[in-house]
């Protein structure tokens, strides 16, 4: 084991990086913006597939694995949720999303381990890489006062029927 202190990166260094990352979303973002036609319905070729699978049918199904029966629907169902047409623009346009990352893995494999780095680097870098699960500590804070329908910890006033809320 290494008792060596890490040195600390330069300001510099640390530009340097961010640069190069930069550089690297806008090349992914250039190159899917030329290939968004492409993007959604390439081909997708493994075992097992059915033909005439494509790459959003993945997205969809890694969307839809993602996201049902996890927090993000808990939410959708509560009592201050969001409506089932938010639910579906939400949906859309992850599966969207998702489709141009798997174009990007299948037609430019490089470009793509590029991207995971960088944009990991940028926004992923404190996210928990072990986690599975997260307990919320209170969810609602209780009934609200005047209308009596569940308010979540985080809202100043009831969304129901618009009284603020004392702390």
């Amino acid at each position: 084991m290494n008792d060596q202190p890490v040195p600390t990166p330069s300001f510099e260094d640390l530009f340097a990086q961010a640069d190069a990352e930069t550089e690297v979303l806008l090349a992914v973002s250039r190159f899917l913006a030329t290939h968004a036609d492409e993007s959604q319905g390439a081909p997708l070729t493994a075992p097992g597939l059915p033909e005439g699978w494509t790459v959003r049918d993945e997205a969809n199904v890694l969307a839809a694995s993602a996201f049902r029966n996890t927090y993000l629907e808990e939410l959708h169902a509560g009592p201050s949720g969001f409506s089932d047409e938010e639910m579906r623009k939400l949906m859309i346009e992850a599966s969207a999303r998702l489709a141009e990352l798997a174009y990007l893995r299948q037609a430019a494999p490089d470009l793509y381990a590029a991207f995971l780095v960088a944009y990991g680097s940028q926004y992923c870098r404190r996210w928990d890489r072990d986690a599975t699960r997260v307990e919320l500590k209170r969810r609602y804070l209780g009934p609200c006062p005047r209308c009596k329908k569940s308010v979540r910890i985080t809202e100043n006033f009831c969304p129901s029927c618009g009284k603020l809320l004392g702390r």
